[in-house]
This record gives C-alpha cells, sequence and structure tokens, in this order.
C-alpha cells in the first residue's frame, strides 16, 4: 500500500475528470512529494485523511515512451555526475590529507634543525 504521507491534496481542476475510488466518491488530484516522483500528480481516496481510505490511487498524468525513455537517459547522466562527483570529493580528500601530512613533517624537519642548530652553536 502506498504511504500518502508523503503527498498532499490539490483541488480539482474543471480540465481535469476525477475517477471514482472504492468507496464511490470522486477522488482527490493529490500532489506526490516523495523523492522518486516528485511534483506528479497522482488521484488518491479522499477518506485518506480521516484514515478510512479505501486505498485508491492512480497516476493523474500519462506518461509517454519517448519521456519515459528522456527520463532514463536523465537518470544515467545524473548517475554519471554524481559517481564523477563522488571520485573528485575523495581526491579532494586525499590531497588535504596528503597537505596535512606535509605540512607534519615539515614542522618536524624545521624543529629537528632548531633544536640541531642550538646545539651546534650556543
Amino acid at each position: 500500500m502506498l504511504d500518502f504521507e508523503n503527498f498532499r491534496c490539490s483541488h480539482r481542476s474543471s480540465k481535469w475528470n476525477a475517477p471514482f475510488c472504492g468507496h464511490g466518491m470522486k477522488a482527490l488530484l493529490r500532489v506526490s512529494r516523495t523523492k522518486e516522483n516528485p511534483g506528479r500528480r497522482f488521484w488518491g481516496c479522499p477518506r485518506y485523511e480521516v484514515k478510512e481510505s479505501c486505498g485508491f490511487f492512480d497516476w493523474a498524468d500519462v506518461v509517454s515512451e519517448e519521456e519515459d525513455a528522456e527520463k532514463a537517459k536523465l537518470r544515467k547522466k545524473v548517475r554519471s555526475l554524481k559517481l564523477k562527483l563522488k571520485k573528485a570529493e575523495m581526491k579532494m580528500k586525499v590531497a588535504v590529507v596528503v597537505g596535512m601530512i606535509e605540512c607534519v613533517l615539515l614542522m618536524l624537519l624545521w624543529f629537528y634543525y632548531s633544536a640541531t642548530n642550538r646545539m651546534l652553536c650556543p
């Protein structure tokens, strides 16, 4: 069953022909707020808010095959960019660690030579 807590209700527009839910009532047009379908409209049982939902659910938009292909292409591009970002972040972290190690080594060398010079030149 769908978790309706991540959705919000919207007023029905005159251009939409609302289907009927399992209670025989006109379904309400809602807008998804989930990560997977942000902003996507769907029909839901009007009794959801009073915890008596029949579980009716139907997407309000019709997605064409061309749109699905374009979305799949964009999702692939997003995954690729996220992977590149993770690699860049890892390189940055390695560079920071190497830089910190270099600083510590330079400070140790400086202290060593300072102490050696003090011993040689009183």
